[in-house]
Parts: C-alpha cells; sequence; structure tokens
C-alpha cells in the first residue's frame, strides 16, 4: 500500500536525496540528472531507489521512454520544489544582506567569453579586491541563476531573462573569418565555394550561425560543433571557414576577417539575480566590470 508524501518538514539528511528527486523529475532521464548533478547515471539509479524503499513509496515509473513520475511523485515533487525556492529565498535574501568586501563571487561563462575577455578582466578585479575569493566555471550551458548554481553570468545574448539584473558589457558583430593568408570569401555567394566548419543542433539555433549555414554547401562542410572555440581549432587545422562573434576572431592572431558583410550582432551580458546584486561584493563586480568595458570601448 502506497504511502502518502506529506508537507512534514524532511530530516537534513534528506536534502541531498531531494536534488536527486528533483534533478530526475525534471529531466525524466538518468543520464541528463547525472549531468545536471555532476554523477555517474548508476548513481543516480542507486540513490533514487534507495530513497523511495525509505519512504516507502514509488514515485517514478520506469520504462523505455525514461523515468515519468507516479501520483505520489508528482505529489513529492510540489512539495520538493516549494521547499527548495524556501531555501533560495532565504539565501539569497541573507546573501543580499552581506556588506562587506570579502567572501566568495562565482562567475559562470562560455569558454570562449572567458579566454578573450572575461580572465583578463578577472585578474584586474582580484588584484584590486584581494579579500573576494573568485570562482569561475566554464560552461556551455546555462547555471541558473535563480537557483543560486552561480552568483554572476557573463552570457553571449540578444535578449537576456527579464527575471535576472544585469548590463550589457558589449556589443559587436559576427563575421565570416578565414586563415590568415589564403583566400578569403568576398561575398555572400562565395561562401558555398569553400570549406567550412558550422554548428550543431544546439549552436545552429543562434541565427547568425543559421544564416551562416544556409549558405554553406553541404558537401564542403567539414565539421558541425557545439562549441565556439572548437570552431577556431577547426578553422586553423583544416584551413577552412566559419562565422565567429568579430572580437573572437579578431583575437586570434592565425586568423583574419572576411569582408562579407553578415548582419547579425552580438551583446554580451553580466547577469545575477536582483537580491545578489545588493550584497557589496557582488555591485563591487558589476563596477568594476562596467567601468572597464566603458573604457576599453
Amino acid at each position: 500500500m502506497s504511502r502518502r508524501i506529506t508537507s512534514e518538514p524532511p530530516r537534513l539528511s534528506d536534502w541531498d536525496d531531494i536534488r536527486f528527486f528533483l534533478a530526475l523529475s525534471r529531466s525524466g532521464s538518468l543520464k541528463e540528472a547525472a549531468q545536471t548533478l555532476g554523477v555517474n547515471h548508476s548513481t543516480v539509479y542507486r540513490r533514487i531507489a534507495q530513497y523511495e524503499s525509505e519512504l516507502g513509496v514509488k514515485l517514478f515509473d520506469r520504462s523505455s521512454q525514461g523515468h515519468a513520475l507516479t501520483p505520489a511523485g508528482a505529489q513529492m515533487r510540489e512539495f520538493a520544489e516549494r521547499t527548495e525556492r524556501e531555501i533560495q529565498e532565504l539565501l539569497t535574501d541573507i546573501h543580499g544582506q552581506d556588506v562587506s568586501l570579502s567572501g566568495s563571487i562565482h562567475v559562470t561563462s562560455t569558454d570562449v567569453i572567458a579566454s578573450t575577455i572575461l580572465l583578463p578582466a578577472l585578474e584586474e578585479f582580484r588584484e584590486c579586491y584581494p579579500g573576494i575569493d573568485l570562482r569561475l566555471s566554464i560552461n556551455s550551458t546555462h547555471y541558473d541563476l535563480a537557483r543560486r548554481e552561480a552568483d554572476v553570468a557573463l552570457r553571449p545574448t540578444l535578449s537576456p531573462p527579464p527575471h535576472l539584473s544585469g548590463v550589457c558589457l558589449r556589443k559587436d558583430d559576427w563575421a565570416v573569418f578565414g586563415v590568415k593568408g589564403e583566400a578569403l570569401p568576398q561575398t555572400v555567394a562565395d561562401l558555398g565555394n569553400f570549406d567550412a566548419v558550422a554548428g550543431d543542433e544546439e549552436l545552429s539555433k543562434i541565427p547568425a550561425m543559421a544564416w551562416f549555414m544556409d549558405h554553406l554547401s553541404p558537401a564542403r562542410t567539414v565539421m558541425h560543433t557545439s562549441s565556439v572555440a572548437t570552431s577556431i581549432e577547426v578553422m586553423l587545422t583544416q584551413r577552412c571557414i566559419g562565422i565567429l562573434p568579430a572580437f573572437v576572431g579578431d583575437a586570434s592572431s592565425g586568423l583574419e576577417r572576411a569582408p562579407v558583410k553578415t548582419d547579425h550582432s552580438i551583446q554580451v551580458w553580466l547577469l545575477t539575480h536582483p537580491e545578489i546584486r545588493k550584497a557589496a561584493r557582488i555591485r563591487a563586480f558589476f563596477d568594476f566590470m562596467t567601468q572597464r568595458f566603458e573604457a576599453a570601448s
């Protein structure tokens, strides 16, 4: 006989179990939940099975299609997400009350933005604020700032999420690049006559990449990749063309810009949760980054 999930507060030892439960309930996939949690899928399977055993209730129906919530699992998810929100709100409020220029800041960004514009700025920031401990996570997927997976994000976007507080640090164009010293396309019509590196399913969602791929010859596409940084490596090793944010391509000594007009732009935004921005160290970080990029523009 199944047991009804009550709204009694979980034991402290339950918090980690709830984290595993929420990851699997949101993805429905052991593999995706494991990637979110940074563990292997067998660990997720074992932890969920153990949690169900402790609760005395089945939370998931398992099939070849994945893991679907049972009625008890759906009830547990409502309770778990409510608890998660309350904890996040409390931590956000406490974090926002911090008035000291010390503590830590977890910054997240993509590999190419980190290497071209973020790392030099972080080095200068650390010299100015030695009491603040910086933690940098490089990931192609976005950390959820609302869930406190990171404090600050530096992201390329033309439409930052409305629930976040932020400032646009940089605006630039997307441009077609090729290997320095070699033949380059001169017009849009030339693109299909060159070997090229293109984006994968995820990267092709970017309008500039989709535009670029529309003008390529499939037979001359040497690779599809999910990373702008990898695109640069492919361009240099395969001696082919690609499309990059202009500030990224210009920073590569082995590449040069082709005279092909793309009409696509990119913005780099510095983002955080509105309450987190009240903390002194976050305010200092925003002020420093804003002033640095204003001076560079």
